[in-house]
This record gives C-alpha cells, sequence and structure tokens, in this order.
C-alpha cells in the first residue's frame, strides 16, 4: 500500500512540476511528460460527430451501427490506468503522443463486420466491443486513431488479429485475443508509431497444439516506434514477443523500435518475453513464471546490437530468465543491463546467459516509477490483463 501511495504520489507531484515548471521527486522517478488514460479518451465527441444512432462521417454505405455510447470514466479496483513509457513521446513524424480515438464518436460493436468497418475509418473513433467475435478473416486492419477496447472480461476476439500497419496513434485495451493460427499475430505492428496495449488476455493452447501451430502475441517489426505494452497477461504460448522480426533489418530498424514493457504477466510463456533485434526496449515490472517448458528459448532475449534495460522484475520457474547471445538466425549478440541498483530483479530459479552488460548512458525519455520489486508480483497478478471495467 505504502509503495502504491508513493507512486501515485510521485505522479501527482510530476503533474503539478509539468504545470509549474519545476521538478518533484518520489524514489527514483524521472520527471517528463505523462498521459493520464482518462485526459485521453473521456472528451465528449466533438460537433461534428455523427448523430446518435448513424455511423461516423465517411463509413462505408453499408457500414452496420451497432450504436453510440457517451465515453465515460475507467472503474477499476487497481491503481488508475495510466500510460507510460515510450509511448507518451511524440513521434516526428506522426503528431502528438498517444491519444487513441479520444475526441472522435464512440461505438459499440459486436460483429466482425461492424468491428471490421469501423476500425479502418480514417477519422478518429473509440470502438468498444461487447462481446467474443469469432474472426472470420485471419486478420483486421486498424487504422491511425482508433481506441479499441473490451467491455468487460472475455470480450474480443478469437481467431483473429488486430493489424497496424503505418498505422499511429492506437489504443488496444482490456481485450482478449486468443487462438489466431500461425502466420498470423494477435496483434502486429509494422511501421506504426504511438501505440500503447493494455490490459489484454493474449494466449494460444500449448496444451493440445504442437509448437509452430501459433506465431506471435504482440510483434513488433519494421521501424515501428514509441510503443508501450502494460498491464497484459501472455500465458500458454512459445513466441510472446517479437521486436525487430530478422536480423537482414537493420538498415530499417537501427534508430527505431523503442518499447516499454511493465507490468505484464508472462505465464506459461515460454520465450520471446520479448525477443529484441536492433531496438531499445525498457522492460521494468513484470512477472515471469512458470516458463520451464521449451528448452530453446530465453524470457527475455537481446540480440543484433539491441539495447534492452531490465529493471524490478521477478523471475519464478523460469529455465533461462535472459539471453544476450546470437541464436542460429542472428549474426550478433545484443546487450542487457540488469544491475540498477534502485530496481534490483528477482531472480527465484534458472540462470541467465548474459554475454554483454552494457549501462544505458541516459534514462528512458519519460518519467516511471517503478514498485519495489517485492510488490511485484501481488501487483501483476491482480490487476495484470483483462480486468478493467468499461462503461
Amino acid at each position: 500500500m505504502i509503495s502504491q501511495l508513493c507512486r501515485l504520489g510521485a505522479r501527482l507531484f510530476a503533474f503539478f512540476a509539468l504545470v509549474l515548471g519545476t521538478a518533484a521527486s518520489c524514489g527514483q522517478s524521472r520527471l517528463l511528460p505523462f498521459i493520464t488514460l482518462d485526459a485521453s479518451i473521456s472528451e465528449q465527441p466533438s460537433t461534428d460527430a455523427p448523430a446518435e444512432t448513424q455511423p461516423s462521417d465517411g463509413a462505408p454505405p453499408d457500414a452496420p451501427a451497432d450504436g453510440l455510447t457517451v465515453d465515460g470514466p475507467i472503474v477499476t479496483g487497481c491503481l488508475p490506468d495510466e500510460l507510460i513509457g515510450y509511448a507518451t513521446v511524440p513521434a516526428a513524424t506522426a503528431g502528438p503522443a498517444t491519444t487513441g480515438g479520444g475526441g472522435g464518436a464512440v461505438v459499440t460493436v459486436k460483429t466482425f463486420d461492424a468491428l471490421k468497418a469501423y476500425a479502418a475509418l480514417p477519422q478518429q473513433a473509440v470502438i468498444r466491443i461487447s462481446a467474443n467475435i469469432n474472426a472470420t478473416d485471419p486478420m483486421l486492419v486498424v487504422a491511425s486513431d482508433k481506441t479499441i477496447e473490451g467491455l468487460v472480461q472475455g470480450d474480443g476476439l478469437t481467431g483473429g488479429g488486430l493489424d497496424l500497419s503505418s498505422s499511429h496513434n492506437v489504443i488496444i485495451r482490456n481485450l482478449s485475443i486468443g487462438l489466431v493460427k500461425h502466420p498470423n499475430d494477435a496483434i502486429h505492428l509494422d511501421n506504426s508509431q504511438n501505440i500503447w496495449i493494455d490490459h489484454c488476455d493474449l494466449f494460444s493452447n500449448i496444451t493440445n497444439d504442437p509448437k509452430g501451430t501459433y506465431d506471435g502475441l504482440v510483434d513488433i517489426a519494421h521501424a515501428s516506434d514509441f510503443v508501450t505494452v502494460s498491464w497484459n497477461k501472455f500465458h500458454d504460448h512459445y513466441l510472446t514477443s517479437l521486436v525487430g522480426n530478422m536480423a537482414s533489418s537493420g538498415a530499417t530498424d537501427t534508430g527505431h523500435l523503442m518499447v516499454t514493457y511493465h507490468h505484464n504477466w508472462f505465464h506459461s510463456a515460454q520465450s520471446y518475453d520479448p525477443r529484441v533485434r536492433f531496438g531499445s526496449v525498457h522492460v521494468f515490472n513484470n512477472l515471469y513464471d512458470g516458463n520451464t517448458n521449451y528448452e530453446q528459448g530465453a524470457a527475455i532475449v537481446s540480440t543484433m546490437y539491441a539495447h534492452v534495460l531490465v529493471e524490478g522484475n521477478v523471475f519464478k520457474n523460469v529455465r533461462t530468465p535472459i539471453s544476450t547471445r546470437a541464436s542460429s538466425d542472428d549474426t550478433a549478440d545484443g546487450t542487457v543491463w540488469d544491475q540498477t541498483a534502485a530496481f534490483p530483479n528477482i531472480y527465484n530459479s534458472g540462470i541467465s546467459d548474459i554475454t554483454m552488460l552494457e549501462a544505458w548512458t541516459s534514462p528512458p525519455p519519460y518519467v516511471y516509477v517503478p514498485d519495489p520489486t517485492g510488490d511485484v508480483e501481488g501487483l501483476v497478478t491482480s490487476c495484470a490483463g483483462q480486468t478493467l471495467k468499461i462503461p
């Protein structure tokens, strides 16, 4: 409880510091801009928003109108949902930092056709899914300036994923997405910027289906940038999250792939939690447990000159917590730094394979207040996954 109050207090101090031009701290916080969820999506629809029972302007003539609602605050038993990490940093080519569909019309959908139609619209929109939808296409294209969220547990997609290609300013949260067959991913980013993936339940089935049946749960590729992956539950999967898809992509990926993973629960998520090539990735306050079945994989993997900062994570029953050694698919090792004294990791099992330690020369360019590592397991098991309640 004390650590949670410290986190909340630090964020309030940070807010007032930004307003007054001063700085304040709690623990090791760094006071740079952050965005709260309510500020980003609780706006009323703009005056040119469509009428209550009509699809948004520019919708296809046959776009299903599943009903518009007024957006409202998030209600959750955990701390208020807050955007932290690289997704708070504006991409130079994509405009402001991540706000999703805030300010646009709010639609509620129950069918794949309706979701597909609204997700492809060119204007801002908040799209709420109020069912578990069986996908009729393996991947659904999500255009820029969208928020896609599930209303209650179980709402989301089965058998199909979300494709963000050359998209920017997208929030995906409180969704269940599972059983998406190879070569498709539950969520795929390609050349996309300012993306927030939050409080989702992402999974496959490693008990009944052989390795290779499924691909990634969140794959981030081809110079995607300024991404935050937070408070998700990844489970029952082999190759969870890839950052940088190939060793031959250095020309496009070097200097990009800036991603934050925090407060995620990797449960029986056997490897690639994440696997990073070329990128600069910050991994803090995540819980790893039961990742022992895949003998050739490690939880966090850094290769091809990647830089990965690992702080305040908990590893339980994990065969190899961290590896920087190039595999047969790579031509160079990566680097990692897991030696931050203020935010040590807890290793309850396994042996890491770290060939190159390299400290970051400057902190990540955003405010973050890690929870004490001893609190991480309780926080993550209570609050990660599809735990938001959205009116």
